[in-house]
């Protein structure tokens, strides 16, 4: 595309905009804002990352999650495999897993042993990030993901495969539900009034879309993107 033809359709495109301008109203509740997904949170979670192009898998039971994950082990054959410190990963025994597959684990733990360019060698060498969720949006398929230590945001962004490990009970209808409190959640997951420093909200496998309006897939994360969901309570 020459020079002309781009400043074309930029100008195309902004003037297309000014058509619909934006008119705001006031007045709005947060309850009318709220999504109705439905009495199955789980089917509707399946179908809505689906659409975006994640691989979900339903599973009943943290032995079927672990035989989930070594299917897909199998498939990638993975050398290093970066991983959260969570309580989900340990519940369904990932470690024992991934030292029976033969796949090296990383971790903040073995992270903090290494220089730092050491470290960040490491962390690119790995072929599948795998880790725990803080929340999964009903409405929109996507993942919550509070960063921290142990809880690095690496594990799902630098490997070209990500596996997130989700219990049901960590699926909540929509975005208030995470500010505000689910039915019988209390507090919310994220407060207002204290925010983490580090927050993503991924949904589906990394996209990006160039000036000629292609969409392209892995460029900037993870190119396949797999939930394990476990229909059962962790």
């Amino acid at each position: 595309m020459n020079r002309e033809a781009f400043f074309a359709r930029v100008r195309e495109a902004a003037a297309a905009g000014r058509r619909f301008p934006v008119h705001v109203k006031t007045g709005f509740t947060t309850a009318q804002g709220r999504a109705d997904v439905g009495p199955n949170r789980v089917e509707r979670y399946v179908k809505e990352i689906s659409a975006v192009g994640g691989r979900p898998v339903v599973v009943d039971c943290a032995q079927a999650a672990c035989e989930e994950i070594a299917r897909l082990l199998r498939q990638y054959e993975p050398r290093i495999a970066l991983c959260w410190q969570h309580e989900t990963l340990d519940r369904i025994g990932l470690r024992t897993l991934l030292g029976g597959q033969r796949v090296e684990v990383v971790d903040a733990d073995s992270l903090a042993l290494l220089s730092n360019d050491a470290r960040r060698s490491k962390i690119l060498s790995a072929d599948i990030g795998i880790t725990g969720v803080t929340a999964a949006i009903a409405e929109t398929g996507s993942l919550l993901m509070v960063h921290g230590p142990g809880n690095e945001r690496t594990a799902s962004l630098t490997p070209p495969v990500h596996i997130a490990v989700l219990p049901r009970n960590r699926i909540v209808a929509d975005l208030f539900d995470v500010f505000e409190g689910a039915e019988g959640r209390s507090p919310p997951l994220l407060s207002p009034e204290g925010l983490p420093s580090n927050a993503t909200f991924i949904s589906g496998p990394s996209k990006t879309g160039d000036i000629e309006m292609k969409l392209i897939t892995g460029v900037h994360g993870p190119g396949k993107f797999h939930i394990v969901l476990i229909d059962a309570d962790l």
